[in-house]
């Protein structure tokens, strides 16, 4: 039950004698007993949604007060998941590569240029590693931290 691998596909998997909810406590479901969940349509899913759909029309040169709401749904997601049970693996694979969707573009939107070229990559391997771990940071993304970095290099201060 708990000690099922993630994968299911019978890979090898160092994690996989580990229970789920020890290994990463994002997949797992408290409604279900820790087993995932099979919505795919549910509230922190849309929050995620809405937060790429956010940074997609700040990209193409909307507001930037869109990039703020994308930062708060970037942390709001996983936090409402959790709080009402409904964390499942695809909502935390669809946040990860949200998030490392729209780093890229956010590079490009900064003109990080050459610099770009070192701390996207360093970036999206430290994500990588943690993800790997089943590690999350406490408070926001390597994109929410980009989108921050892109909103004062352009001379955004909201207060």
């Amino acid at each position: 039950m708990l000690s099922e691998t993630i994968s299911g596909r019978g890979c090898p998997n160092p994690m996989a004698e580990r229970p789920i909810m020890d290994r990463n406590p994002i997949v797992a479901n408290p409604r279900n007993d820790g087993r995932e969940s099979n919505e795919r349509i549910n509230i922190p899913n849309a929050i995620t949604l809405g937060g790429y759909a956010s940074s997609l029309w700040w990209l193409a040169g909307g507001s930037p007060w869109f990039a703020v709401a994308s930062i708060a749904a970037d942390e709001a997601d996983g936090r409402v998941a959790r709080a009402t049970g409904e964390s499942t693996e695809y909502g935390s694979h669809l946040d990860w590569g949200v998030d490392m969707a729209l780093a890229g573009a956010i590079a490009v939107k900064v003109g990080l240029g050459g610099m770009g070229l070192v701390v996207l990559p360093i970036m999206m391997a430290v994500q990588v590693a943690m993800r790997e771990r089943g590690e999350t940071p406490p408070v926001g993304s390597g994109r929410a931290a980009m989108t921050v970095y892109a909103l004062l290099a352009r001379g955004f201060v909201p207060f």
